[in-house]
């Protein structure tokens, strides 16, 4: 646990803390590197071999010192968390970087840093105050979380000697979620959640498709890249000898970002705002945008996992416990912010089983499970919100999936799929309509390298 005000100097050594891959990072990954270190102490060392790394400060004397909110801002450093500003040792430096951010939130969401006071609604510096931050590891449909700290179960004695026999622990069972709600496993006060900025859901830097063959590659440094695949329909190896252009920047402050189909991006800020863009020379690669791109269209967007576009206006977004819910942009190829009455309709459930959903087109939608099968759905009410799906949406029309590490649609049954190592690979599922596991011939073909950078 971790006192409030206290300095840390904490040595995440060579072998006990096991870093993440250069490629973009999601809230999940913050999670699973925050699961591959559960039993790990703060001078232990990782199994990835990464480079050992110090808090700046000495803090008590040179001794070993509580170190949660070291362990947490560690998370999201090797998670592409770049603005660290104001991060300290302390537990409660996480809740002035809420607020002073604009993104302190009382709704829990995977990733997302929680912290914890001794006396419910103190959240001053004092011994009642914020005492704590951990992860938050898992939102339950009933509002339950479940987290995962550092510098927990400590041996009583000095500060060092808990400190040095402390580890990172998943704490169960699962809690009430809700700001001031006391946790019997934590034995503290929730007080709220702090998303990791430019970290989403699907990552700034995850790759997706306008449709035609038209790609956009976001970068970790805010550009963004367009491609255009004029061997979309055949698999083939052909690109324009203009693909690659950078047609905009500054893309890395929003922690999502999704095509909405003829030209329209969307991009979604840490604080939840949707913002609307389009690029009016998304078919030659110009950098020409509406002079209104920018506009915020909606608000309390960071509560879903998932968010996609199935084009015409058609928004979907999954949440934390696997509901899925059903937008209409009546104003997305002007930028208004006009929606349809029934917009935030839930349409379905039980999404949170699969590790890619895929928005494809006219409410063709793809799930990958545990098991790396694809399943195929059919929302046939789509251009309306009503929950109305095909009798044999959940049919499976592949398998292997869950060897890619991104999988994004190209329209009509075209999907791209990026490998561990950054080769992407196109497929052609002719069955898309109506959910046959048939697909071209050369589905998997080998299109492009370098989609990890």
């Amino acid at each position: 646990m971790r006192a409030a005000g206290m300095a840390v100097a904490v040595v995440l050594g060579a072998t006990g803390i096991a870093a993440l891959p250069a490629q973009a990072a999601t809230t999940t990954d913050v999670v699973n590197l925050a699961l591959a270190n559960v039993g790990g102490m703060a001078c232990g060392t990782n199994s990835a071999a990464a480079t050992a790394s110090t808090a700046a400060a000495p803090g008590n004397g040179g001794q070993p010192e509580y170190w949660c909110a070291d362990f947490v801002k560690w998370l999201w450093a090797n998670s592409g968390v770049a603005d660290l500003n104001g991060l300290t040792a302390a537990a409660r430096s996480f809740y002035v970087y809420g607020a002073n951010r604009g993104i302190l939130s009382g709704t829990p969401t995977v990733g997302a840093a929680v912290v914890f006071s001794n006396n419910r609604g103190d959240t001053s510096a004092g011994g009642g105050g914020i005492h704590h931050v951990a992860v938050v590891s898992k939102v339950n449909g009933d509002g339950t979380i479940e987290t995962i700290s550092g510098d927990w179960g400590g041996q009583s004695g000095t500060e060092a000697h808990f400190a040095s026999t402390s580890h990172v622990i998943h704490n169960t069972p699962a809690f009430a979620g809700g700001v001031g709600s006391y946790s019997s496993t934590m034995k503290m006060y929730v007080e709220g959640y702090i998303p990791p900025p430019g970290v989403g859901t699907g990552s700034t830097r995850s790759a997706f498709s306008e449709g035609r063959g038209i790609l956009y590659y976001p970068q970790g440094d805010g550009r963004l890249l367009w491609y255009d695949h004029t061997g979309y329909l055949s698999g083939t190896q052909d690109w324009t000898g203009n693909s690659g252009t950078q047609v905009s920047q500054g893309w890395n402050e929003y922690s999502t970002v999704f095509s909405g189909g003829n030209g329209v991006v969307y991009g979604i800020s840490p604080n939840g705002d949707l913002h609307w863009y389009k690029n009016t020379g998304y078919l030659s690669g110009t950098t020409d945008w509406a002079a209104n791109s920018g506009v915020v269209v909606s608000h309390g967007w960071n509560e879903f996992r998932e968010v996609f576009a199935e084009g015409d206006g058609i928004l979907y977004g999954i949440t934390q416990d696997g509901r899925m819910i059903w937008y209409h942009h009546t104003g997305y190829l002007t930028g208004t912010a006009d929606w349809t009455s029934n917009s935030g309709a839930q349409v379905s459930q039980g999404w949170d089983e699969f590790s890619h959903v895929v928005g494809g087109s006219d409410g063709i939608i793809y799930g990958v499970d545990a098991d790396g099968h694809l399943l195929w759905y059919d929302h046939t009410g789509y251009k309306s919100g009503t929950p109305d799906w095909t009798a044999n949406s959940a049919a499976q029309v592949s398998q292997g999936w869950d060897a890619f590490a991104h999988i994004f649609s190209g329209g009509n049954g075209i999907l791209y799929a990026v490998s561990q190592n950054g080769d992407l690979h196109w497929y052609d599922h002719t069955g898309y309509h109506a959910g046959t596991p048939a697909w071209t011939g050369n589905s998997s073909a080998l299109v492009s390298h370098g989609w990890n950078n």
